[in-house]
This record gives structure tokens, sequence and C-alpha cells, in this order.
């Protein structure tokens, strides 16, 4: 039955979501933008054992890239270690998964009934905290920005999932790094948040990783022999 699974790939963004806007509480977006980015990565290293695409010795390495590039980021071992880049990188992990599912169920789901169980399950879920915690807009501006925010969202959502129909979900991933520059870029203008030298190595680490992925499945489609051992 694939209700279960469509419900547990809605869940996975729903909790993603949650643990990406608190901890966006305390950390930049730099910072956030460039934990979340690891997912590509968490990607490569599932799509194995939960896909069973194979994994080479390649993109291994490229994947221990990536993980030591989370690692400068997040600096676990440093006095400037903020236990919400954990929360972060539970969020990433989540959309890995969610990714993962996405690329599993595409090919057998219209993409508008993924949409709807996805927004349901939402909703459901975070009704009952809307009804304690609600805070009504001030004013028609911020309610056009949270509209805005669904209207994108959505959108967003659509073009994964057809994508996902055409394409391995390790090969996708990476196409999204353009963000890391977006975010940074935003987190400047609005916030005023510069990245220290620690996160722009690693958010740089992180992005060679994902390009490192990305570049080899370019010569494998193109050589034809993405079906053999990949290395």
């Amino acid at each position: 039955p694939l209700l279960p699974v469509l419900g547990l790939r809605a869940s996975l963004l729903v909790v993603s979501t949650i643990f990406n806007f608190v901890a966006l509480q305390s950390l930049s977006l730099a910072v956030a933008s460039a934990i979340m980015f690891s997912a590509p990565i968490i990607v490569c290293a599932l799509s194995w054992p939960l896909l069973g695409e194979r994994v080479g010795r390649a993109r291994w390495a490229a994947v221990a890239l990536g993980f030591a590039g989370v690692l400068v980021v997040i600096r676990p071992f440093g006095e400037a270690l903020d236990p919400a880049a954990f929360l972060m990188l539970l969020a990433a992990t989540g959309l890995a998964l969610y990714s993962i599912l996405t690329r599993k169920l595409s090919r057998d789901v219209k993409p508008l009934i993924m949409q709807f169980l996805l927004g349901l399950t939402g909703t459901v879920a975070l009704a009952p905290f809307c009804w304690i915690y609600w805070i009504a807009p001030a004013g028609a501006f911020d309610l056009a920005l949270m509209v805005s925010l669904g209207l994108f969202a959505w959108i967003g959502h659509e073009f994964l999932i057809r994508a996902h129909r055409v394409a391995e979900a390790n090969y996708l991933m990476p196409y999204s790094y353009s963000y890391l520059i977006y975010m940074t870029a935003g987190g400047f203008v609005v916030f005023g948040d510069l990245p220290d030298a620690w996160t722009i190595l690693g958010a740089l680490m992180i992005a060679m990783s994902g390009l490192m992925i990305w570049r080899r499945e370019v010569a494998l489609m193109r050589t034809g022999t993405a079906g053999g051992q990949v290395q």
C-alpha cells in the first residue's frame, strides 16, 4: 500500500520544516543553508541501501568531503558550537529522506496527490499548535508574505516531484546549490549577517562534494554505464 509511505513522506517534510524554523531562531541564514545543503550528500549515502542505486568509490569520497564540510560549519568541539546546528542537521536528514521517498513514489503517484497529502498532513499536524500559539498577522503586507510563502513552496514542490520522475535523486539535488548564494545574499541584505571564514570554507566543501557527485552522474549518463558499477 502506498498510503503509509505517502504519509511518511509528508511527515518527514513537516518535521524537517519545523526543525528548520526552530533552528533559524539561533543560526544565521548562511550557516543554516550550509548545513541544510548536506542533504544531497545524505541522499547519495542513502540512495544505495534505500533505492538500490549503486554508489562507487568516487561518490563515497565526495560523501566524506561533504560531511567533513558539515563538521567545519558546525564545529562540534569548539566554543562557537550552537546546539541549533544539530537541529538543522536533523532537518537536512529529513529533507534527504523526503527526497528519496519522492523519487520512489513519483513514478506511481500523481504529483497533485502527493501535494494534497503533504498539505493535509501539515495542516492536521500543525493545527493544534496554531490554535494555542496563533498570532494574527500585523497587517495586509504580512498576510500577503505568508500567502506568497505557501504559493512559492507549492510551486517548488511541484517542480521537484516532476524532476524526480526523470532523474535519480542524487543527480538532482546538487542543482539546488545556487540556494546557498541566494540565502547568504539575503541574510546580508535583510539581516546584515556575514558568514565567518570557517562557515565559508565548510560551505565550499559541501558544495564541492555535491558538484563531485553531480559530475560523476553526468559522466555516467553520457556514457550509458549508469546501470553498471559506479566508481
